[in-house]
């Protein structure tokens, strides 16, 4: 779980920076966009330089810190946050239980973000199928393609996820 600050939600906002932008966006689909024509012959060709094995592969060095993101997106956005600090803490335990579960349903059926993180673990896991593919030999012709724009639709889909707490 990433850690949280007083306000719960610049840490998490801040490790998405770091991932989507610094290292996803800048770093590693630059990279992959470089080198798609050496990733399709992976299969083929032993002239594939380990470099460029290795940096494919980097991606699995950072699955754990997405899993890690998207599973904590949902909760650390959420405007439940609010009922956690005063004044609003201070309501009696039974009624800030009730309503902490109505606003956090609210605040999920009006911004589709418990949709967006299941599409985003699902698009994690079509990333892994192509990268087992590909360092298996058994990718099919255009892979180092499919697997750059995989990346960068999951990145766009992190982009989208809200960028502070939401209110219902």
């Amino acid at each position: 779980m990433i850690a949280r600050g007083p306000n719960g939600v610049a840490p998490w906002q801040g490790h998405r920076a770091r991932l989507n932008h610094d290292w996803l966006q800048v770093r590693y689909l630059t990279f992959l966009q470089s080198v798609t024509s050496e990733v399709d012959d992976w299969a083929t060709s032993s002239r594939v330089q380990p470099e460029v094995k290795e940096g494919v592969l980097k991606w699995r060095e950072r699955a754990k810190e997405w899993v890690e993101l998207i599973s904590d997106a949902e909760a650390t956005l959420s405007p439940v946050r609010y009922l956690e600090v005063p004044p609003l803490s201070g309501m009696e335990p039974e009624t800030r239980a009730w309503l902490s579960k109505c606003v956090h349903e609210i605040y999920c059926a009006r911004t589709g973000i418990r949709e967006t993180c299941l599409e985003l673990a699902d698009r994690l896991a079509k990333i892994e199928v192509l990268l087992q593919a590909i360092e298996s030999g058994h990718a099919e012709q255009g892979a180092g393609n499919s697997l750059y724009t995989a990346c960068l639709k999951f990145s766009r889909g992190v982009s989208s996820l809200p960028s502070a707490i939401v209110l219902p």
